[in-house]
């Protein structure tokens, strides 16, 4: 099943991947930083998740995912993903 993921949410994909390499990779610092609610800090992970920026949940609520790739890559991947929709 594909991930429903709207504009706003995309939009907001290189200030979040700012926040998991400056902060942790947890959908609460997505919230707290980018001042959202629960389910689009959830699917926003998710697709970075997708991406390959991030490693798939494991553990405990509020362990941070390992993040799977410089800052750099993953700026270059949300460009390049970005640029295959165009």
């Amino acid at each position: 099943m594909p991930l429903l993921i709207n504009e706003e949410e995309i939009a907001l994909l290189p200030n979040a991947i700012d926040v998991i390499y400056e902060r942790e990779a947890l959908v609460s610092m997505l919230q707290r930083y980018l001042r959202i609610g629960y389910p689009p800090a959830a699917r926003i992970m998710e697709r970075l998740e997708l991406l390959g920026i991030v490693a798939s949940f494991e553990g405990a609520a509020g362990k941070p995912r390992q993040i799977l790739m410089t800052k750099t890559e993953a700026l270059d991947k949300l460009k390049e993903r970005e640029a295959a929709y165009e």
